[in-house]
């Protein structure tokens, strides 16, 4: 229930749940062969760009629900601390935050979208709007009741986000998906 310092393999025959924040300290495979893995709170790389997790929950769900790749005080992101390579499988993937990956992002199931907490959900943002020249500031994506907190969005910076299933959005007509690669 507190803090995690993540490195090498974890397998389980069940649920893995992280409610605290989670530091990769290593290469991280996480293992669960009938259940579900959760991440509740932020996850991020103790070095940044030099750690990489794998998630397969093949016959369950895997749920992030915290933000991925930047180390914050309170909600604001205070230095960059992005995971290598990130690689989910999982029958469901529950996308309840943000992720900014410094190489790829793969998503093996059928993503839901979804999330409205305040904090550290939609950061990334601000960011997204920077560095997508097709969405200058001034052209910036519509967003549910013009909030941020309703946006997901997933950056990798030398480029690759693959979405190998579905995508869908918890509410319909709720959240934005926005991609940056």
């Amino acid at each position: 229930n507190g803090a995690a310092g993540l490195s090498g393999s974890v397998t389980t025959k069940n649920d893995q749940t992280y409610n605290g924040i989670a530091t990769l300290q290593g290469n991280t495979t996480l293992t669960s062969t009938n259940g579900s893995i959760t991440f509740a709170d932020q996850v991020h790389s103790s070095v940044d760009k030099s750690y990489s997790l794998t998630v397969s929950a093949s016959q369950g769900v895997a749920t992030i629900s915290g933000a991925i790749g930047g180390n914050f005080t309170g909600s604001t992101l205070t230095s960059a601390a992005r995971l290598d390579v990130l690689s989910v499988t999982a029958l469901t993937i529950n996308l309840n935050a943000d992720i900014w990956t410094g190489s790829s992002q793969t998503y093996n199931g059928s993503v839901v979208i979804g999330g409205t907490n305040a904090g550290t959900t939609g950061y990334l943002y601000s960011h997204y709007v920077e560095v997508t020249p097709a969405s200058p500031a001034s052209n910036s994506p519509a967003l549910y009741q013009n909030s941020q907190n309703y946006a997901r969005t997933l950056i990798s910076e030398d480029p690759l986000v693959q979405i190998n299933g579905t995508v869908n959005d918890a509410v319909a007509g709720t959240h934005t998906l926005l991609v940056a690669a």
